[in-house]
């Protein structure tokens, strides 16, 4: 878990790709969940960098989740959805790519799952992206993968 103090306040991005978390049906609980999908802290100071962290994202259209039983899918999608993040995030930080992502966490809900997820990602992995793998519940029964990241801007705006 992540914690942070800031005098100015983050810049709220919502994936076009999903509906907002604030507007969830019923079906996922008694009341929506509060969270964005993606904050960029516009820090002030010597380094004047913005920093763009990622919630958890996993592989859901709309509100629906997809691709069920398909770690590799999920994963894709899950990654796909990243990247609308990262694109939202041009106005603030500049151009990104997943190859920009300076960490990504990846939640399994099976830890046997581990080899696969890693298999699968080693493409990414091969440009220089960091990825830690962790065993995790994960909010839906139905997802196997839940990815989480965050970016620092090369060149601040």
């Amino acid at each position: 878990m992540h914690v942070l103090l800031v005098r100015d306040a983050p810049v709220m991005l919502e994936n076009p790709r999903q509906i907002s978390a604030f507007k969830y049906p019923r079906e996922y609980g008694p009341r929506q969940p509060a969270f964005a999908r993606a904050a960029i802290m516009p820090w002030r100071g010597s380094s004047n960098t913005p920093q763009l962290f990622v919630s958890g994202t996993a592989s859901i259209v709309g509100h629906r989740s997809q691709h069920e039983g398909q770690l590799e899918a999920q994963i894709d999608e899950s990654l796909a959805n990243i990247d609308v993040l990262l694109q939202a995030a041009h106005a603030d930080m500049g151009p990104l790519s997943l190859q920009d992502v300076d960490l990504l966490k990846v939640y399994l809900r099976h830890p046997e799952d581990s080899p696969r997820a890693q298999a699968h990602l080693q493409p990414l992995i091969q440009t220089g992206v960091s990825v830690v793998i962790l065993h995790a519940q994960l909010c839906r029964q139905e997802l196997l993968v839940e990815l989480e990241t965050q970016v620092t801007s090369l060149q601040p705006k």
